[in-house]
């Protein structure tokens, strides 16, 4: 199903055994728009912590009541590993967590030494950072990867082959493939007025340090697609219309996505 990411934030997250928090975001790949997690605020139950969580331990979503199962117990949320979510999420830190709960990497793993008591050691490499001088001759982190926030998607410009389009507003998620499907874009920068559509794969690029995104499709082709009412879901027919105006092929219709 299609879904509006702000109107997931604030769903609740309920383990086998109580409440574990609320969405506060999700984040994903760049690269490929796939979402690798949704951030979880945990409120006073750990001090204000947020924890990371793989989508795929989402059951379906409780519309009714706004909140999601996870197959995972609250002592193993407290026994995390503790990342930092206000901070770059490397390599290293995504090896310790998917190595502390056991799930299958979406990406080849490394050693991983797990200390008494569920902790983890760091690695070898991580240690070598850790301890590395400051300044012009110190290490560089390796393995940054291009996990972006989707709450940091409002604001961004959509610029289109011939001039500007408009301002990301929200995206939308489909959770059945946990991916960023489309972006909303709004007319004016307070996100007011007409509000539209577009697929990440009709980008011609994305730069993050402008926050301009960069597609593939005249501006005005961008501001008279079809219209996008956020109160109404994203339906297979409003697909349809809106990838026949843009004379784009419908992914859907191609199981490579």
């Amino acid at each position: 199903m299609l879904r509006s990411a702000k109107q997931l934030y604030g769903w609740s997250i309920h383990a086998t055994d109580g409440v574990i928090g609320k969405v506060f975001e999700f984040l994903f790949d760049d690269q490929n728009w796939r979402i690798r997690y949704l951030v979880v605020e945990t409120g006073s139950w750990l001090f204000g912590r947020k924890v990371l969580l793989a989508p795929h331990l989402l059951g379906y979503p409780n519309n009714s009541t706004e909140l999601f199962n996870v197959n995972i117990t609250c002592e193993q949320v407290k026994n995390s590993p503790d990342i930092d979510t206000d901070r770059p999420i490397y390599r290293q830190h995504e090896e310790m967590l998917y190595g502390y709960y056991g799930w299958d990497p979406y990406w080849p793993m490394s050693p991983v030494t797990f200390a008494p008591g569920g902790g983890v050691y760091p690695s070898p490499l991580e240690m070598q950072q850790q301890n590395a001088p400051s300044g012009a001759g110190a290490a560089v982190k390796k393995y940054d990867q291009h996990l972006r926030s989707t709450r940091l998607l409002a604001g961004c410009e959509v610029r289109g082959t011939d001039d500007q389009a408009g301002y990301v507003s929200d995206c939308i998620i489909d959770d059945d493939v946990w991916a960023v499907r489309y972006f909303v874009v709004a007319m004016h920068r307070l996100f007011n007025g007409r509000k539209v559509l577009i697929a990440p794969d009709w980008l011609r690029r994305a730069s993050w340090d402008e926050e301009i995104f960069y597609a593939d499709l005249a501006a005005v082709d961008i501001k008279q697609s079809p219209e996008y009412d956020p109160d109404l879901a994203v339906s297979r027919e409003f697909e349809n219309r809106l990838y026949d105006f843009h004379s784009r092929p419908k992914y859907w219709e191609n199981f490579s996505h």
